[in-house]
């Protein structure tokens, strides 16, 4: 059975390196930069060969409001496939996640995107897919 606890402190301590505050757990009150990992949708009919299953879990990085060129700057560098600011990248490093699990893989990521808050400006931001085999 996953750890559905463990897989989170695990994908949000690959994040660490990024140097800004990195949740395991929905942030109430975001302030970017910042990180966090949420559950995503999984297919109870994807149980593979030995009892793994596949968990998808959604990581989201808002970086700053959305008129400021720095917080673009800095997402581009996030979005990007690889080097020491990729998100991906440092998703992918620990294949097993301290043990969580036995495979870590982003097969997606969304473009940059306005996230909307109640009495402030739009924070920049984007998604990442993570597929995790537990």
């Amino acid at each position: 059975m996953a750890d559905l606890i463990a897989i989170r402190q695990g994908l949000a301590a690959a994040l660490e390196p990024l140097g800004f505050q990195v949740s395991p757990w929905v942030l109430s009150e975001p302030t970017p930069p910042c990180a966090y990992v949420t559950v995503g949708p999984e297919d109870y009919a994807q149980v593979m060969a030995g009892g793994h299953t596949e968990l998808t879990f959604i990581v989201f990085v808002l970086v700053g409001m959305a008129s400021e060129v720095g917080a673009q700057q800095q997402l581009d560098q996030m979005l990007d496939t690889e080097g020491a600011q990729s998100v991906k990248a440092l998703l992918e490093v620990d294949q097993t996640l301290d043990g969580a699990a036995f495979s870590v893989h982003v097969p997606s990521r969304t473009g940059e995107r306005l996230y909307r808050r109640t009495v402030s400006t739009p924070l920049l931001g984007a998604e990442w897919t993570v597929l995790v085999r537990a």
